[in-house]
């Protein structure tokens, strides 16, 4: 992307217990560095049709969360209500819950929610340039126990090392699809697509 023609990003995030929003802030504090104005907003208050510019030089980001091993119910209807915009730039986040044993991190998996997004953005004109699954604090402490402050820290400074390099990727024009991060998030979500449906059924 020729940055000195494009100046302008709108970052949508939906977030729960802050993980997404974390990830929409590292990507605006990057965009920032790069030149760009920055618009961040909540998926729950937000008027796409109205806010998205019109024009192949803009940025689109979407953040939001793993459900299910997909995308929440929630970002599903807010992807519908975006408007078609042909050649806009566009990328997708999605947070991960991972946990940190000793030096070792392990990945959580978001499964077909970047994917699932980026289809939908592309049928709706939209150029999408990469999509990042990244580990943030694991909030599922039904099921392990509650991980103490320095090993969220260490996920966290990870992530925003990640996600600004993902954005400087895209805006170079270097998309970030064959990854080894991706490929992992396919297969799962592939064999995990039943699981994700049914939760998406449930869960709505």
């Amino acid at each position: 992307m020729d940055v000195s023609k494009s100046k302008h990003a709108i970052i949508y995030y939906m977030s729960g217990t802050g993980n997404s929003y974390r990830l929409a802030c590292f990507a605006g504090s990057e965009l920032k560095k790069l030149g760009f104005q920055i618009n961040i907003q909540s998926t729950r208050s937000a008027d796409p049709v109205h806010e998205i510019p019109v024009g192949a030089d803009h940025l689109l980001v979407l953040a939001f969360p793993a459900h299910g091993f997909t995308l929440p119910w929630e970002m599903l209807k807010f992807l519908w209500r975006i408007p078609a915009r042909k050649s806009m730039k566009a990328a997708c986040l999605a947070s991960r819950g991972s946990l940190k044993a000793g030096h070792i991190i392990i990945p959580g998996m978001s499964g077909s929610g970047t994917f699932v997004s980026a289809l939908f953005l592309w049928l709706k004109g939209f150029r999408v340039q990469g999509v990042l699954s990244q580990n943030m604090p694991s909030n599922w402490c039904t099921v392990h126990p509650i991980q103490k402050r320095p090993q969220h820290h260490t996920i966290i400074e990870k992530a925003n090392k990640r996600v600004s390099r993902f954005i400087r990727n895209i805006i170079e024009t270097r998309r970030e699809w064959f990854t080894l991060n991706n490929l992992y998030e396919f297969i799962f979500g592939v064999l995990l697509l039943p699981v994700s449906v049914a939760y998406l059924y449930i869960g709505r």
